[in-house]
């Protein structure tokens, strides 16, 4: 199953990224939402490293991480999923809330607020 980032701006919100001196919980200057990030092809090495699990097949097509308001990734020992808003104020969604809860019944799962 390949994916694409296409259009999902989860990671340019989610991380912080000390290349470009962006905290997390804020939009990458770079990012143009609903575009995708606007230096793909020349992005810093910490954001050309990172894969979101979406992108590594996991979860439906459909649930693209800006679509279903939460980015997940792997924790570092990789025994657990992490779940970050994809865009502000997504974890206070109730689908959002609902979507996390249904996941965190059948994976480990940390929600970073």
């Amino acid at each position: 199953m390949d994916r694409e980032c296409g259009g999902c701006t989860a990671c340019c919100f989610a991380f912080d990224v000390k290349e470009l001196g962006k905290p997390s919980g804020t939009i990458c200057q770079n990012a143009r939402p609903g575009m995708g990030c606007g230096i793909y092809e020349t992005r810093c090495e910490t954001c050309h490293m990172f894969r979101c699990v979406w992108l590594n097949g996991f979860g439906r097509h459909m649930e693209r991480p800006d679509r279903v308001g939460y980015l997940l990734h792997g924790n570092p020992e990789g025994n657990a999923l992490v779940a970050r808003a994809a865009y502000p104020g997504a974890m206070e969604r109730r689908e959002t809330k609902e979507s996390l809860e249904q996941l965190g019944r059948k994976h480990r799962l940390f929600v970073v607020q």
